[in-house]
């Protein structure tokens, strides 16, 4: 997704990579099992893990995904 694109910002790293990450995560431990591609599905959930751990916890790449226009920030009012 991010790599075809013209004009790929910050503020869509984080999003995409935290829903790609949950998708993965969710196939793994899902009600019905992977049964050809688990290994693949784990290679790339460490590979993101391994290579963006750092962008995750970045405050400024958090800072441009929350005021990104198509993702923003989700408020959570509890009563």
């Amino acid at each position: 997704m991010l790599q075809g694109r013209n004009k790929a910002y910050l503020g869509c790293l984080l999003p995409t990579l935290a829903v790609t990450g949950l998708k993965l995560e969710k196939n793994l431990s899902g009600s019905v099992p992977l049964t050809f591609c688990k290994l693949l599905a784990m290679a790339l959930l460490q590979g993101i893990k391994k290579r963006f751990s750092s962008l995750l916890d970045d405050l400024g790449c958090q800072l441009a995904a929350a005021f990104h226009l198509r993702f923003g920030l989700v408020l959570v009012i509890q009563a």
